[in-house]
């Protein structure tokens, strides 16, 4: 399949590949061809085609913009996309690069590449239709309501696993974070300064060279939001030296700091901040329960759901100290 793909492209002739672990959404590949090395996506069933072809539309001006990321390659005929078989596939640069490693350099670099990533976006307008707005809460709502269905699927089994009861003792858990982020919603909805996000702003997403950003990357999760999302939720994981759940505060502030010297000013109050948390986790773990948990009943997502519902009950227990040390 992979050869008949490059047929479509000027990339040369397929030479061998390897398949790049640790994506759950999508398979991907880092294919080495004679013309060179790139990476090659297949999108599973449920992408929407326009919204990648508008996603690729958005990498190829930040790439022209100078902004670090994998450009894509376009087909013979134009195209940021090949339709095959039923399957959707693309073709983009490979750029090599280390991993997070949470030094000084790559904690500060990671801040201003958000920073640089919002400002140069600022002056692209967004795909009307293609991109959801993590501005409307509701399908939070829906999604949670989702759980209780989940619940009662498990509970039909004749057999159930332990990792079936896990999951309906972790859902359990999360009904009272997510009523306690319905008293944060009018925090959320309030705000107006909306523009193209990132939506998925954690370390995994960088790629790093000579201890700065080389490529941000993985934009399945684009939004339209507010900034202020992006960066509260890259906040949360930059700073951790360890799986240790807690929040260093005096860490949060020096990427807060170090990403306003790039973009400016930020319109963020502290309760805000508490908000835009239990927003970015209420999604992480809808993920990880629906999707890796239920759907692909993948046992390593136990590790995942237990750790994010952990952060969730530190946010609970140190509110307080979030609300009036963070943003002084």
């Amino acid at each position: 399949m992979l050869e008949l793909v490059l047929e479509h492209y000027n990339l040369g002739r397929l030479k061998t590949f390897k398949i790049i672990e640790g994506g759950y959404v999508n398979l991907n590949f880092q294919i080495f061809t004679t013309k060179g090395v790139f990476f090659l996506r297949e999108y599973k069933d449920f992408f929407n085609i326009n919204k990648i072809k508008n996603l690729n539309k958005l990498l190829l001006k930040l790439k022209k913009q100078g902004f670090p990321v994998a450009k894509p390659m376009l087909t013979k005929e134009g195209e940021s996309l090949v339709e095959l078989e039923g399957k959707v596939f693309s073709v983009s640069e490979y750029i090599e690069g280390e991993k997070y490693n949470f030094s000084k350099e790559h904690f500060f670099s990671a801040a201003k590449c958000l920073a640089n990533f919002h400002k140069n976006v600022s002056s692209i307008p967004p795909e009307n239709g293609t991109i959801i707005s993590c501005h409307n809460t509701e399908h939070i709502r829906l999604l949670f309501q989702g759980k209780e269905s989940i619940i009662n699927k498990i509970q039909e089994k004749k057999q159930k696993t332990q990792f079936d009861f896990h999951l309906i003792e972790s859902i359990n858990r999360l009904k009272k974070h997510f009523y306690l982020f319905e008293k944060d919603l009018p925090y959320v909805k309030k705000r107006d300064n909306l523009s193209i996000i990132h939506g998925d702003f954690w370390y995994g997403q960088l790629i790093f060279h000579e201890n700065e950003v080389a490529a941000l990357i993985d934009f399945d999760s684009i939004k339209i939001g507010s900034t202020e999302y992006d960066l509260v939720k890259g906040i949360r994981s930059f700073p951790r030296y360890s799986d240790k759940i807690d929040y260093d505060l005096n860490r949060l502030k020096e990427f807060l700091e170090a990403y306003k010297s790039v973009f400016g000013k930020v319109d963020l109050k502290p309760r805000e901040v508490i908000a835009f948390l239990r927003h970015a986790l209420l999604e992480i773990l809808e993920y990880h329960i629906r999707v890796r948990g239920f759907e692909q009943e993948d046992k390593t997502a136990y590790k995942a759901i237990d750790y994010h519902l952990n952060e969730l009950d530190w946010i609970e227990k140190h509110e307080d100290e979030i609300i009036n040390e963070f943003m002084k």
